[in-house]
């Protein structure tokens, strides 16, 4: 059975054009994983692979803005909002940030979706105000309360707050996923712009589904420029009946020629792999999570004794709360495990002492400051001061550096600081002071080595970094996957200063155990091309180069980009 990941490598290696002047266009970067490894199985010589990206990152890259997170948006969104509201209404008062935080995320929602869908936001919100007074057409003078009032107030301000939000995020080159779609939408020259810069001649499209008003428009534009085919993942069980809900959008799509030209979803000679496929049903009764992990458990083991390997295993759970027991449960073979919905942080160590943090400082609330003196109840401090994570984060490990054992006390006084600031009414100051004491314990489970190694190469100070990266013993059985990745980061980079060789090697295994960010890769990949002309290997250094120009999306190695192109043109 050809399974639809082999379809789209089939298609990249025997359609028309080179690989590697191709664009992939894929609905995330799982799918690319796979396609990867599909690539690696039908390609038997040496090449260059095509370009891949997801929807979401080429729309960002292409309107050349940075989407911003959420976070950010709904503080930026907080301030444009005020500053509208004491404009239209300067006898107003302001709700602040903490009241703001209930409904402000709602309203990036709505702003998203009138972007994602090219309504004109003035009609939309205009309209939620016309509504708002229909439904108070019945009122009686004096009716009317304070919080109606403040209600119809904040409606009537949502064009304005709109214009103001969206025009200050575009001025500072910056978006958030919507807006960043319907700026694309409505400037087609930077799709060319971007696949002209990028040397695409050919695009594949694959795998999408779901598209909205702006996404239509963008891919619409990439077609009128280049070469453009689509595959579409579907079967003509689902597609063929109206009632099923899962071909509802590519049923949508059928009449979208202007769009997809040719490619329109069809089932013509596509076999309904639903119904030919033979299937295997075994139900099992099992009574409360418990007895369905240990199900699961056996299953997977007499998968692996049949000789099924796990990476063509999937476990679909029918409630997210299974996932840790199953996790439990997990023969020993399957070490290592792709976890698809995302491993919620509530169910980590971390969730329990930030629970007792948030314990202290409810308390701390309730009582405010009496006598002049701060009151805590000290339970909640006895439980947070025993909590074993915090109190690893707090004294640090026996043996470890001045610098390490102070990192970790200066950001806990951060905490008991964003604590006291709460309690005194300061909850912006709270806030702000919470986020970097959130993230040192964060940065807990990346292997804090790693981190203050890094911070040390920011300074120059290399014999520092590497002293600390020599503490780590046996580093391919202590790190995980992506601590590791950096850790090959590190050391190739200390490495090229003295054996370029030594050096080569390291940085190439950083990339093929995973950096996570482009940018890091951009680091790797510029550190080779400059091994690779020490080496008089100048074509290697080129291609290199080239995918650092195509990682390197805010030009931060643009300099040393250009310092190594000045000297391949001496060589």
């Amino acid at each position: 059975m050809a399974t639809f990941i082999s379809r789209i490598a089939l298609e990249l290696i025997n359609g028309p054009g080179i690989l590697h002047e191709k664009l992939v266009l894929l609905p995330n970067q799982r799918a690319e994983l796979f396609l990867r490894e599909a690539l690696k199985e039908h390609i038997s010589d040496t090449a260059l692979l095509p370009m891949f990206t997801t929807v979401d990152q080429f729309i960002a890259q292409a309107a050349n803005l940075v989407v911003v997170e959420p976070l950010a948006l709904m503080v930026r969104l907080f301030d444009c909002y005020e500053r509208t509201r004491a404009q239209a209404l300067p006898q107003g008062t302001s709700e602040g940030l903490g009241g703001f935080l209930n409904w402000g995320q709602t309203l990036l929602s709505d702003f998203g979706e009138i972007d994602r869908y090219l309504l004109n936001p003035a009609h939309v919100l205009g309209d939620l105000y016309n509504v708002q007074k229909l439904a108070e057409w019945d009122l009686e003078p004096g009716e009317e309360t304070a919080l109606m009032r403040r209600y119809s107030d904040f409606i009537a301000l949502l064009p304005a707050t709109y214009e103001n939000f969206t025009s200050s995020l575009l001025e500072d080159g910056e978006a958030y996923s919507g807006l960043a779609a319907r700026h694309l939408a409505s400037h087609p020259e930077s799709t060319a712009a971007y696949l002209s810069k990028n040397g695409v001649k050919h695009v594949l499209i694959a795998g999408l589904n779901a598209l909205n008003t702006a996404e239509l428009s963008i891919i619409q534009s990439v077609r009128e420029e280049c070469p453009t085919r689509t595959l579409w993942d579907l079967d003509s069980h689902y597609f063929n009946d109206p009632l099923h809900e899962a071909g509802h959008f590519l049923r949508g799509h059928v009449q979208r020629q202007k769009t997809f030209g040719k490619d329109v979803p069809t089932t013509k000679g596509v076999a309904s792999e639903w119904k030919t496929i033979s299937k295997h049903i075994h139900p099992v009764g099992a009574s409360q999570y418990t007895g369905q992990a240990k199900a699961v458990a056996v299953a997977l083991e007499d998968l692996r004794k049949s000789g099924i390997a796990p990476k063509d295993i999937a476990v679909i759970l029918a409630d997210e709360s299974l996932l840790n027991p199953v996790l439990s449960f997990l023969p020993e073979a399957y070490d290592k495990v792709n976890i698809t919905m995302g491993y919620p942080l509530d169910q980590t160590a971390l969730s329990g002492t930030v629970r007792l943090w948030i314990s202290v400082v409810e308390y701390a609330l309730k009582n405010q400051r009496k006598a002049g003196k701060w009151t805590f109840y000290y339970r909640s401090l006895c439980a947070l001061f025993t909590d074993p994570l915090f109190n690893k984060y707090w004294s640090g490990p026996v043996g470890e550096s001045p610098l390490e054992w102070n990192t970790c006390a200066e950001h806990a006084a951060i905490l008991v600081w964003s604590v006291l600031q709460f309690v005194d009414g300061e909850i912006g100051n709270g806030i702000a002071l919470l986020f970097p004491a959130a993230l040192v314990l964060l940065t807990y489970f990346r292997n804090e080595r790693i981190l203050i190694s890094l911070w040390y190469m920011r300074k120059s100070d290399v014999a520092k970094a590497e002293k600390m990266l020599g503490r780590i013993r046996n580093p391919e059985k202590s790190l995980i996957k992506s601590q590791l990745a950096y850790y090959y980061l590190l050391m190739g980079m200390i490495e090229s200063q003295r054996k370029v060789g030594k050096a080569e090697t390291l940085l190439k295994k950083a990339l093929n155990t995973g950096l996570r960010m482009d940018q890091d890769k951009a680091l790797a990949k510029l550190n080779l091309a400059g091994i690779a002309l020490t080496k008089r290997r100048k074509k290697e250094a080129q291609i290199l180069l080239t995918e650092v120009k195509r990682l390197d999306s805010k030009n931060v190695l643009a300099e040393q980009t250009k310092y190594i192109k000045q000297q391949m043109k001496r060589i």
